[in-house]
């Protein structure tokens, strides 16, 4: 399996995030039953692809579902397979063609995110560790495809195998991190202290 991403990562893109890889089709059960999605789910897929995962998702029963997508050969390969199955873009499906680790697109906020999954490498990993998981609310969660992200510890880890046309048995695994609460609790310590600095400052003005 190395060596068919390293084949397709001199074809298309770069390792650096993501190149475009296929998520095989046997993977995508194993992951929809891993990720348990709940309908009124609002959920963000970074590197879209040509949809595979995405149309599986919505199959699963999300009602509303965000991708990412800056590959030229993707969004061609995306859009051809949303018009085959019927669907067009709108309020229950949004496509962003623009980096997900840069500027957010107008109306979209990070922090409405309950899910966010992705198939990266472990550098996109990484940067998703620096960049977007502080933007995420706190229970928010965030299920990566094959690939750790290095500086979090992921609550779930779940390893699947199956046997490829050649026959080869492959492994696929999937790792869960959801955003901890502690992150609440700072924000209303936080704003405790100022209330409490707030009022103090009021009594002091007024005696």
């Amino acid at each position: 399996m190395d060596l068919v991403f390293q084949e397709l990562v001199s074809a298309h893109g770069s390792a650096e995030v993501a190149p475009y890889v296929h998520t095989p089709d046997e993977v995508h059960e194993a992951f929809l039953e891993f990720c348990h999605f709940e309908p009124s789910e609002r959920v963000v897929e970074i590197g879209v692809g040509d949809g595979r995962l995405l149309l599986a998702a919505l199959r699963a029963g999300v009602s509303s579902i965000a991708g990412f997508e800056i590959d030229p050969i993707a969004l061609e390969d995306v859009s051809r397979r949303l018009a085959m199955e019927g669907v067009t873009l709108g309020d229950q499906v949004t496509l962003h063609k623009v980096d997900a680790f840069g500027e957010p697109p107008v109306g979209f906020e990070w922090e409405e995110v309950d899910t966010v999954y992705a198939y990266l490498g472990t550098r996109g990993m990484k940067r998703f560790g620096a960049v977007l998981w502080p933007l995420l609310r706190p229970g928010a969660r965030m299920i990566s495809v094959q690939f750790p992200a290095p500086e979090l510890q992921p609550q779930r880890v779940e390893t699947m195998r199956y046997k490829d046309c050649r026959t080869e048995e492959l492994e696929f695994r999937f790792y869960e991190y959801i955003v901890p609460d502690e992150r609440r609790t700072t924000r209303s310590a936080a704003t405790a202290a100022a209330a409490a600095a707030e009022e103090e400052g009021g009594l002091t003005k007024g005696g």
